[in-house]
């Protein structure tokens, strides 16, 4: 089936059968999602399972004083809006593509049907809202206490981690992300975004061109990520 390679990489189904997944892949919808459209809006209804299949899509959460937090970058092969649909809650942020982007997506009755039919999965839908939940407090600490510099290195480090790709100057981060991208990762200003890359450029180590950035020098930004 067309998109069980990217399915059975999800590790919410992990220990499902080659024959299931190919059952369940039947099930995905297809959806083209134009550059700055929305997939969801903040405040919907959990109504279907998300999976990026090309492209990239940005998790943001909008405030009532009407600033954008962006709370995560989305890469091919990855889920989106899945703990609302496992907690039945509405989705607590928007998803909005950066590019033209292909999502797939399962109806949140398909995916619960088959829970009930997969104990492996509710186990492992267990494990997956763990660590989503993790990392929301994660972020939402370094946000309240932590230097703007510190929250910008783990920031960069995370994408790199995710979407790294090594080039002869160093680690290419493969997505488009501009200042206003990073100042809304971290919580900050463009104006603070911009003067801490301009400092990590002129400690080489970041580079920047256009709307890419390069990581020069991995152990200063974890240096800079784990200073208290």
């Amino acid at each position: 089936m067309k998109w069980v390679d990217c399915i059975q990489k999800v590790p919410l189904f992990s220990g499902v059968s080659p024959r299931d997944l190919d059952e369940l892949a039947r099930q995905f919808v297809e959806e083209k999602v134009a550059k700055s459209a929305y997939v969801f809006l903040q405040g919907d209804p959990p109504d279907w399972f998300y999976l990026l299949a090309a492209g990239e899509i940005r998790i943001v959460s909008h405030s009532q004083s009407g600033k954008d937090l962006i709370l995560e970058i989305v890469s091919p092969g990855d889920p989106f809006g899945a703990v609302a649909v496992l907690n039945k809650f509405t989705y607590p942020a928007s998803a909005q593509a950066v590019v033209p982007s292909t999502v797939i997506k399962l109806p949140s009755k398909t995916l619960f049907g088959f829970i009930e039919k997969h104990p492996q999965v509710a186990m492992n839908a267990l494990s997956f809202t763990g660590e989503r939940l993790r990392k929301a407090h994660r972020m939402m600490k370094e946000i309240a206490i932590e230097r703007v510099e510190r929250r910008m290195a783990y920031a960069l480090l995370t994408l790199m981690d995710r979407t790294g790709e090594a080039n002869p100057k160093g680690i290419r981060l493969d997505l488009t992300i501009t200042r206003q991208d990073l100042a809304s990762m971290v919580g900050t200003t463009v104006e603070t975004a911009i003067r801490v890359m301009s400092r990590f450029t002129k400690q080489k180590i970041v580079t920047t061109d256009k709307s890419h950035v390069t990581i020069l020098n991995r152990a200063a930004l974890e240096r800079i990520a784990s200073e208290e």
